[in-house]
């Protein structure tokens, strides 16, 4: 295309991200990954094959992990638990500094590896995912050296076992490594297949981190958590997804399983005080264009009656504006499924709430695979089977409410879900609906907030999280009894106790007990 041409029609043409520095990582490993298990990659098998949801191209063979692979792993863990837990805090505070120093160096390949595994755009794996990545690191970092002052005396649980879900695998990851390193635990962790390439990119960025081996050791699992789930030699499981596996009721009285925020649809409220277009545009980008941890499953949509019938015309309209397409390209809106088992279902959805509700899918020319079209469905009732469906992902499932009394109503009768977005320019509305809705977050004009300063209870796992029962933090600390350069309200300052730790502790790290 001539330069004139170019200036003339302003196309931005393709401009896909180049995949190569994910490719060659793993073309380094041959295409063959087995467990990664106290600190190395064990031989590999074979047996899983990973593909990129967008071309069908493969990437890599997995495999599946035995239970000999499993308690190995496990073994390794517990082995490095005892010498990771009695380091310095401020030892491990400096480890995890650096964790997060090699995470901003090779973030943009864990990004790159994670859009082509699970098919979602990379402009949503870099702006959900990896946004704040180092620095939630970085915050675990500054809790960890300020642990002997808030909890002390405070005890590890010792060997933590994560399962990890396909959808968002490095932002689950990220959210319980940091707390439960800082705390002096190790990990397990069981990925499912698409999961597990990202999970063992990360474990070998704490290697060459200086983690220590056996700190962080990853299991590839078809049926995941399968061997981690009750084994006796895990002393807390972390399930960051909607699958649970089969406990013993005692596993779960005993406290030993800690289940990560509700998981389902998250709802979309908007009031008819709301910023119309402001909603909508938030409203497109969290359920098709960069969706987040809270709305992964998909959006329950409440429209006061007043305006709904404007608010849907206008979403429509803006649905019709979406492309299709490559996920690496930043023209891409929204990509194929991460799981093509997703179509069947999907279908038979929209099928079923044509029965009591009006369906509207734009005409796009679809020609990339496992893709399914954007789809908006009006006129249910809440006693619709639609609106039960646990996991609607690109299909935006919408109702109508009169007051606010009946859209809390609404909310609350269903079951509690990872979060709720509240649209009104009154505040006073606002204030007076965000505290009765059962939901984990609540945001008000806003949703799927990608700034690390923000916190929500979707993001709140704090090492305390990860210390025995016992070990009750400190109301107060005395400014005189922190370490050197830190304070009481320094606690979450990562710049202020990181400094205090490395001054306190090299970031080398010795595996002699100290005697």
């Amino acid at each position: 295309m001539r330069v004139s041409e170019i200036l003339n029609d302003m196309d931005e043409g393709d401009a896909a991200e180049s995949a190569a520095a994910a490719l060659d990582w793993l073309a380094g490993h041959g295409g063959q990954f087995g467990q990664f298990i106290g600190g190395a990659l064990t031989d590999a098998r074979g047996g899983i094959a990973v593909a990129n949801p967008a071309t069908g191209a493969p990437l890599a063979m997995l495999t599946d992990a035995t239970t000999a692979e499993a308690d190995a792993a496990i073994a390794a863990a517990r082995t490095a638990q005892g010498d990771w837990a009695r380091a310095p805090a401020s030892a491990r505070a400096a480890h995890l500094a650096a964790l997060a120093a090699a995470l901003r160096s090779e973030g943009r390949r864990l990004a790159l590896l994670t859009t082509l595994t699970t098919g979602r755009t990379l402009r949503s794996t870099l702006e959900v995912e990896m946004a704040g990545a180092a620095e939630c690191l970085e915050r675990h970092a500054a809790r960890a050296a300020l642990l002997p002052q808030t909890c002390p005396d405070s005890k590890p649980l010792g060997v933590c076992g994560l399962i990890l879900p396909a959808r968002f695998p490095v932002w689950a990851l990220l959210r319980s490594a940091g707390p439960a390193l800082a705390a002096g635990n190790t990990l397990v962790v069981s990925a499912a297949p698409q999961a597990a390439l990202p999970a063992l990119l990360f474990a070998e960025i704490c290697r060459k981190a200086g983690l220590p081996a056996g700190v962080v050791n990853v299991l590839t699992e078809t049926d995941t958590g399968a061997h981690i789930a009750g084994h006796a030699g895990i002393d807390r499981l972390v399930v960051a997804g909607p699958a649970l596996p089969k406990l013993d009721g005692a596993e779960a009285e005993r406290g030993r399983v800690m289940t990560e925020a509700p998981h389902g649809p998250c709802w979309f409220i908007v009031d008819a005080e709301a910023d119309i277009e402001a909603a909508i545009a938030d409203l497109v980008d969290a359920a098709w264009g960069r969706p987040g941890p809270a709305t992964a499953a998909g959006l329950h949509l409440l429209v006061q009656e007043g305006i709904a019938e404007t608010f849907h015309a206008r979403l429509q309209h803006r649905i019709r504006q979406l492309s299709p397409g490559d996920p690496l390209s930043p023209q891409t809106d929204f990509g194929p499924l991460t799981s093509p088992d997703d179509i069947g279902r999907l279908k038979a959805l929209v099928e079923s709430a044509r029965e009591d509700g009006e369906v509207f899918q734009p005409d796009m020319d679809i020609t990339e695979r496992d893709i399914f079209p954007p789809t908006l469905v009006t006129g249910l009732s809440p006693a619709s089977p639609a609106m039960q469906a646990e996991d609607p992902g690109p299909v935006l499932l919408s109702k109508t409410f009169r007051t606010a009394d009946e859209a809390v109503q609404m909310v609350n009768a269903a079951a509690p879900r990872p979060a709720a977005s509240l649209w009104s320019e009154s505040l006073t509305t606002a204030f007076a609906i965000a505290p009765k809705l059962t939901a984990g977050t609540v945001w008000i004009n806003a949703v799927n907030p990608t700034d690390p300063n923000v916190r929500s209870a979707l993001e709140d796992t704090h090492a305390m999280d990860f210390l025995r029962p016992k070990s009750a933090p400190v109301a107060d600390v005395a400014p005189d009894t922190l370490p050197p350069d830190t304070n009481a309200s320094g606690m979450d300052d990562p710049a202020t106790a990181i400094s205090a730790a490395r001054k306190a502790q090299s970031l080398k790290f010795t595996s002699k007990t100290r005697k």
